[in-house]
C-alpha cells in the first residue's frame, strides 16, 4: 500500500517537473528568438552605418537679379535730379566672377551720370578718390557715352559675388544739360559676368517724363 502511494507521488512529481521544464524551455525558446531578432536588426543597422553617405548634389544654377532703386529730387529752381543705386544680387548657386555693369540712356548728349566713379588710370586703374568703389571700364568712356549712350563700369575691389550676396553701385546721380530738349529720360541697366557673358537686363528701368 505504501509502495503504491510512493509510486503515485513520484508520478505526480515527475509530471510537475515535466510541465515546469516545458514552460522553461518555451520561455528560453522565446527569449532566444527575441535576441536573435535583436541581433539581426543590430547587424543590419551597423551595415547601413558603414555604407558611404552620398552627398547631395547641388544643381549649378547661374542667375542674377538686377534692379534700380531711385528717387526724383526737385530743387527750388525746378531743376530735377535723379538719385539712385543699381543693385546686383546673385540668385543662383554658382559664384559669379568679374562683374561689369552697363547703364544705357536714350538721351546721352543731354544727360550726365555722376557719383562714385573714378577715371581709368595707368597705374593699376587707380581711382581719383581712394574711397571710390567703381571705375570706368574704357579709356574712351566719354565717346562711348556720347555716341552710344552706354556707360560701362567695373568695381574696384569686388572680384566675385557668391550665391545670395549683393553688389551695389550706390549713390549715383543723373542731371540734365537742356531740359527744354528732353521729353522723357530712360536709363536701363545691364550686368555681365565671366559666367554670364550674354548679360542680364535689370528688372526695372529709370523712366522720367519732364
Amino acid at each position: 500500500m505504501e509502495t503504491n502511494k510512493r509510486k503515485s507521488f513520484n508520478s505526480a512529481e515527475l509530471r510537475q517537473k515535466i510541465i515546469y521544464y516545458q514552460s522553461e524551455a518555451a520561455k528560453y525558446k522565446f527569449l532566444s528568438e527575441k535576441y536573435e531578432l535583436l541581433l539581426s536588426q543590430a547587424l543590419q543597422s551597423k551595415a547601413l552605418d558603414n555604407e558611404p553617405v552620398k552627398e547631395k548634389q547641388i544643381e549649378n544654377i547661374i542667375n542674377v537679379t538686377a534692379y534700380f532703386n531711385y528717387s526724383l529730387i526737385q530743387d527750388k529752381e525746378g531743376t530735377p535730379l535723379i538719385y539712385g543705386s543699381f543693385i546686383l544680387k546673385n540668385t543662383g548657386t554658382v559664384t559669379l566672377s568679374t562683374p561689369i555693369i552697363c547703364l544705357k540712356a536714350n538721351e546721352p548728349k543731354l544727360t550726365l551720370i555722376g557719383g562714385k566713379i573714378g577715371e581709368v588710370g595707368g597705374a593699376g586703374d587707380k581711382l581719383i578718390d581712394s574711397f571710390e568703389e567703381w571705375s570706368y571700364l574704357h579709356q574712351d568712356w566719354r565717346v562711348k557715352w556720347t555716341n552710344q549712350g552706354e556707360l560701362w563700369l567695373k568695381p574696384k575691389q569686388t572680384k566675385e559675388i557668391k550665391p545670395g550676396e549683393k553688389l551695389i553701385f550706390s549713390g549715383f546721380d543723373i542731371t540734365f544739360t537742356n531740359l527744354n530738349s528732353i521729353k522723357q529720360i530712360i536709363v536701363e541697366g545691364y550686368c555681365y559676368f565671366e559666367q554670364l557673358t550674354s548679360g542680364t537686363k535689370s528688372l526695372n528701368s529709370i523712366s522720367i517724363t519732364l
